[in-house]
């Protein structure tokens, strides 16, 4: 365990020879690394073997009864898995609550170390509800593929699984595109609204927005976005990024945005139809398995897991995004914590600049609010780490890096592994099929949301990797292309809701291609083809 997440270059890795060995202690440990495998999007199996232990001929009968304790506690927690997720929930917004009322115009430095210690307690000893999510996500995903592959070719096999995870309707994430959709139909419908975004710089909107200065109605909207949707950006669980709530004019810029382009379709509209098209496949595959059984057991109708199994796939994915919503708000919540703190200790003349307050780690600013520690040593430190940071800031590291067993790897070695791949034309790159469909349009490379401007109407987006805060720009796109992630990434599932073909794990995409390149994206099949 101790070995399953390290630093390199200054970012989180995952050591994937760590996690296939913890998951082959488990019953049906491979099966489980081929689930986990398609969950992240990767086909690398560690080779990594477990260590030979001597068995007892007494050993077989009470590893038997292991497995079955290991199944029904296993089954227990998927049982109460909405019950567990509102717990997750609950707890957050209750922290939430408590942070808004620990920032105030003055906070007591006592009152914020408090708060962090209860962020601190929720991530290391209650976080085991918002990551069951993601286990019971990969697992029912992982049996639903199986279950399906016993029945259909490749070819057939991927479409259906896009077909059968689409309109789901419960995923949380698709709400603020949902309300920004909203906005922008008040907006297209009130010629003084339009007006204002016409004519007005964003400043100048928000301000008559915060202070309800004309359309009362639209305001009310815009700031209750704001409040409850304004967290989900991109690199939301980012500590130094910058989201809606710290500065709104950037959702104002991307609604102008949008106001200039194509119309933007109803998502709520899209979803519903997606929707129709998934109980179109369940009719079909239930009509070819009718009458079969599972196994040697009798009774056990095909028709019958199939349909448990594809309610948990559903209920597990709307699980997991709420949880990672709750997520989000907790890091937003950490994040104005901290930047309370940094007022504070610039204000108290610890630190010359508040966002230094993001150079300690958490046992130093815990220490800092108690003023239980030394300006000499503040001072030191913040400049070590500045220098540290700004050495590893310019590297872009390697997607993935191998090492034999038990080395470590050099910053030479990842320097040297991170290049870049060069721009090509009339050449065929394959992912993951993530969501269904064909599309050929020119490509719109970004690396960030805040380059919507480069968007055109139903362009195909390319990038590296998508979070929540890309969301909002799949009303004005008609593909996507994802340098990382897997079936059941964020971007995958947000995309099958809305129908845009997607495929995802295209390594080098946002290097290989081109702003203005001609794609042909086939996302039942993993396949980007990429023209002049």
């Amino acid at each position: 365990l101790r070995t399953i997440v390290g630093l390199q270059c200054g970012r989180l890795y995952y050591n994937l020879s760590s996690i296939h060995a913890c998951l082959r202690t488990m019953p049906f440990g491979d099966v489980l690394v081929e689930y986990f495998n398609r969950f992240i999007g990767t086909d690398r199996v560690a080779t990594q073997e477990l260590p030979k232990r001597k068995r007892s001929a007494f050993a077989r009968p009470g590893e038997f009864v292991e497995v079955l304790r290991i199944i029904a506690a296993t089954s227990r927690a998927y049982w109460r898995s909405e019950r567990r997720i509102c717990r997750f929930e609950a707890r957050a917004d209750q922290f939430h609550r408590k942070c808004s009322d620990t920032i105030v115009p003055d906070p007591d430095p006592e009152g914020i170390a408090q708060r962090l210690r209860e962020f601190m307690h929720i991530r290391c000893h209650r976080w085991v509800d918002a990551g069951l999510a993601d286990v019971a996500t990969m697992c029912t995903d992982g049996y639903l593929r199986q279950l399906l592959a016993s029945e259909w070719e490749k070819h057939e096999l991927d479409s259906l699984h896009h077909t059968l995870l689409q309109g789901v309707e419960n995923i949380v994430s698709t709400i603020p595109a949902r309300r920004l959709w909203q906005m922008i139909t008040m907006i297209q419908k009130t010629p003084g609204l339009r007006a204002w975004f016409r004519n007005l710089s964003s400043d100048e909107i928000w301000r008559r927005v915060e202070t309800s200065d004309g359309f009362p109605s639209f305001c009310a909207v815009f700031l209750d976005y704001i409040e409850k949707w304004g967290f989900r950006c991109s690199k939301e669980l980012m500590l130094l990024a910058t989201n809606y709530q710290d500065r709104p004019q950037n959702l104002i810029d991307l609604i102008k945005h949008h106001l200039n382009a194509a119309p933007f379709r109803s998502p709520q509209q899209t979803i519903l139809e997606k929707k129709q098209e998934r109980i179109k496949c369940i009719r079909r595959i239930m009509e070819r398995w009718r009458g079969r059984r599972i196994g040697p057991w009798p009774g056990v109708s095909k028709t019958f897991v199939f349909r448990k199994i594809l309610k948990w796939a559903h209920m597990s994915i709307g699980f997991r995004e709420r949880a990672r919503c709750k997520q989000a708000q907790l890091y937003a919540d950490v994040r104005r914590l901290a930047r309370a703190a940094g007022s504070v200790l610039h204000q108290q003349r610890l630190i010359e600049d508040p966002q230094d307050v993001f150079f300690f780690n958490w046992d130093e600013l815990q220490a800092v609010l108690g003023s239980r520690s030394s300006l000499s040593d503040i001072s030191r430190k913040i400049s070590s780490r500045r220098a540290e940071y700004d050495r590893w800031r310019p590297i872009i590291p390697p997607v993935s890096i191998e090492a034999p067993l038990g080395e470590t790897v050099s910053f030479a070695d990842v320097e040297a592994t991170s290049g870049s791949f060069s721009a090509s034309s009339n050449v065929r790159l394959t992912g993951c099929a993530a969501s269904g469909g064909v599309i050929r349009a020119p490509a719109a490379v970004l690396e960030d949301p805040a380059q919507s401007d480069a968007l055109t109407p139903g362009c195909i987006l390319v990038t590296k990797q998508t979070d929540p805060g890309w969301t909002l720009l799949f009303g004005m796109i008609g593909g996507i292309v994802i340098e990382r992630g897997g079936m059941l990434s964020h971007g995958a599932i947000v995309a099958r809701e809305f129908g845009l073909p997607c495929v995802v794990g295209v390594e080098g995409a946002s290097s290989r291609i081109r702003s203005g390149q001609i794609l042909r994206v086939d996302g039942g099949r993993g396949i980007v083809d990429v023209g002049d």
